[in-house]
């Protein structure tokens, strides 16, 4: 019988993904993660996958502190991602076609360009985290990850 990874979603997932048919894992479960948002059952300390639903909430967390020791703590895992479900198109127009209300966007002191900064100094401070732009193919994208890393890692056992 082929292997059927399980897949962990992390219980502080506010909004998880949506696994429509299975394709690659036998099963999602709902577990506490200590960090990230997505990770394979038995490679939990191996496979950090962290999700941002939009580019709103990365503006958000870029600012915080937290997301920065969210990153430290990746730093760790041999396969760190941060998987942008948007492209990088809303991430330069921000705030505009974010989906924010407009009052919203008018007290928003910042822009694109400065998200893009930040998200390149992210890139230069752990060049072991792999951000990536996945727009609507976030679930193809996590699929192959988690296969990859799968075949590299249990081909070793």
């Amino acid at each position: 019988m082929e292997y059927q990874p399980i897949l962990i979603c992390d219980t502080r997932e506010k909004n998880p993904l949506i696994i429509p048919d299975n394709r690659v894992f036998g099963e999602v479960v709902r577990e506490k993660l200590d960090t990230g948002d997505y990770s394979i059952k038995g490679l939990e300390d191996y496979l950090c996958i962290e999700r941002k639903g939009a580019v709103s909430e990365f503006a958000t967390n870029v600012f915080q502190e937290r997301f920065d020791r969210e990153l430290q703590r990746m730093v760790d895992y041999k396969y760190a991602f941060i998987l942008l479900e948007f492209n990088l198109e809303d991430l330069l127009k921000f705030p505009y076609g974010s989906g924010l209300p407009k009052y919203a966007v008018k007290k928003i002191h910042y822009n694109g360009k400065l998200l893009l900064k930040k998200l390149t100094e992210f890139q230069c401070k752990y060049p072991n985290i792999h951000f990536m732009f996945c727009g609507d193919n976030i679930m193809d994208i996590l699929y192959s990850i988690c296969k990859r890393v799968i075949e590299i890692e249990f081909d070793k056992k």
